[in-house]
């Protein structure tokens, strides 16, 4: 009953996927997520559809997702097919991450990053001069003050939307005159 059922990226990176499909002696057809225990995330309340279409569906969030579509005749049988969609992310990248006195003598310091194919970026020292530290832009730079700071290292995670993140570390070090 069903000859064909396929899916595939509308264009490179991108969200939207096609789902097109053939089917002959149906009356109707319906597609789901097939496997999501909750019902379907990306087709829910779907309607019944024409025995051979397609359809554009943005599949926000999603990495690996398996569909069927399933093929119904005047008797209420019918036959099911599946295809899995795998959307492949760009992997996080950071370019570079800088830590540099904003003036000389100084304890402010200045934290500079680059990265590509970021969601966003998080830098952490296992410390006290980045608690609880917030979600950065995926390039940007942030002013903090070091004082009491010998040696330290600090890091910098950037994510991309899957959560796949790289890793950087710089280590500082402040030479301080010593006072009598």
């Amino acid at each position: 009953m069903i000859n064909s059922f396929a899916a595939w990226s509308i264009e490179k990176d991108s969200d939207i996927h096609k789902f097109k499909w053939s089917s002959e002696n149906a009356e109707y057809c319906k597609i789901s997520d097939y496997g999501k225990g909750g019902g379907s995330l990306y087709f829910p309340n779907e309607k019944t559809r024409k025995p051979s279409g397609s359809v554009n569906k943005k599949l926000t969030g999603l990495i690996t997702g398996e569909f069927r579509i399933r093929c119904y005749n005047s008797v209420g049988s019918y036959d099911e097919a599946f295809v899995t969609v795998r959307i492949d992310r760009p992997e996080a990248v950071i370019n570079s991450f800088t830590v540099n006195p904003v003036r000389p003598e100084s304890d402010i310091y200045r934290f500079k990053w680059l990265s590509t194919n970021s969601k966003y970026c998080v830098i952490s020292d296992r410390g006290n001069f980045f608690p609880n530290e917030k979600q950065r832009k995926p390039s940007g730079s942030v002013n903090k003050k070091l004082t009491g700071l010998r040696l330290g290292t600090f890091y910098l995670a950037c994510y991309n939307e899957t959560g796949i993140y790289d890793q950087a570390s710089v280590t500082v070090r402040i030479d301080r005159p010593e006072t009598q």
